[in-house]
C-alpha cells in the first residue's frame, strides 16, 4: 500500500519534494546550499515562530528583505502558516 499524496498546497508540495528527493539540492544562494529536507526543516521552524508570534490564517504579512535563501524560507513559512504574503 503506497502512502497518500500530500494535499495540493504549497506546504504539501514542499513536503512531497522533501519526501521524494530529501538530499537533492533545492536552493542555491551564493555559498548557501539547501537540500529539500533542509529547506523544509527551515520552513517548519519559521512557521512555528510565526505561530508563536500570533500569526493566524488570513493575516497579511510583508517580507522586506533582499532576494536570497532567507526570503524564500520566510515566504514559504508565511504561506505555510496560512497567512497571505
Amino acid at each position: 500500500m503506497s502512502e497518500p499524496e500530500p494535499p495540493l498546497t504549497i506546504p504539501g508540495a514542499l513536503d512531497l519534494a522533501a519526501a521524494r528527493a530529501p538530499d537533492r539540492e533545492a536552493l542555491v544562494d551564493d555559498d548557501v546550499r539547501l537540500t529539500w529536507r533542509e529547506l523544509r526543516d527551515q520552513v517548519r521552524a519559521a512557521v512555528k515562530s510565526l505561530i508563536a508570534l500570533g500569526t493566524r490564517p488570513g493575516d497579511r504579512i510583508a517580507v522586506w528583505a533582499p532576494n536570497g535563501h532567507r526570503w524564500v524560507v520566510a515566504a514559504l513559512a508565511v504561506t505555510s502558516a496560512g497567512a497571505v504574503l
